[in-house]
Formats: structure tokens, sequence, C-alpha cells
């Protein structure tokens, strides 16, 4: 029986960074370094991959060389969320995951959506 896909997603680059955003599009006349800016700035974006299924929490992340973290969720031992005052605004925040093998984070995803509600997906998959 296959895992059940139950959030997957990337972080948001306006939501997640809104005054850099703004001014890489400021910068985009002088001379096109916005521009070039935003595009490394949404191919970083697009190197990570967050999901969620019905066994596991998966992180992958990069393009050229991969890393790649999994939690199983009957392992995950703490979720934590953050958010900045701007985040809270855009609603945005930091996840972090440890796993009964260690005491430090496993998985610290940044610039994701509402991640309370990231948080309560994987709470009501540990019930």
């Amino acid at each position: 029986m296959s895992a059940e896909i139950l959030y997957e997603g990337n972080p948001k680059m306006f939501r997640n960074k809104p005054i850099f955003f703004i001014l890489s599009l400021a910068l985009i006349a002088a001379y096109g370094l916005g521009l070039l800016i935003l595009l490394i700035w949404y191919f970083r974006t697009k190197a990570v991959k967050f999901k969620v299924t019905t066994d596991s929490v998966i992180l992958r992340e990069g393009f050229l060389s991969k890393e790649v973290s999994e939690i199983n969720i009957q392992d995950i031992r703490k979720i934590n969320t953050s958010q900045s005052f701007l985040q809270r605004i855009f609603g945005t925040g930091t996840l972090k995951i440890s796993s009964s093998a260690t005491a430090e984070q496993e998985i610290s995803i940044y610039g994701f959506k509402k991640p309370g509600a990231l948080k309560d997906i994987i709470r009501n998959q540990m019930e």
C-alpha cells in the first residue's frame, strides 16, 4: 500500500521575504541585476521540496546535488514552529522537526505557508 500525500510544496518567495523581493524588483533597472537575483532566488526556492505523507515527512534540497531527509511519522519526537513579525503578516514561517534518534532538528524548513497548519497535519498522522 502506497502512502497518501497530505502536503507537498516549496517555500514562498514574496511572502517569505517581501522587502528583499521589492528591492530585487527595483534593481531590475540597474543593469538587470535584480532580474539575476530573482532568477537565482527562484531556482533556489524551487530546489527545496517538502512533502508530508501518511507514513513520513520528506525534505528534498538541491538541483545538481541532492540532499534528502526523511523521518517516519512514528519516529517524530518534537515539532516547533516560529514566525517573525513580517512572517506572521504574510502567513509564512519556520517548521523544525526532530526525531527520537537525535536531540537536534533533523528537518528545518523556512518560508513555508502556514507552518501551524503543517504542524497540525503532521500531528494528526502521529495519533
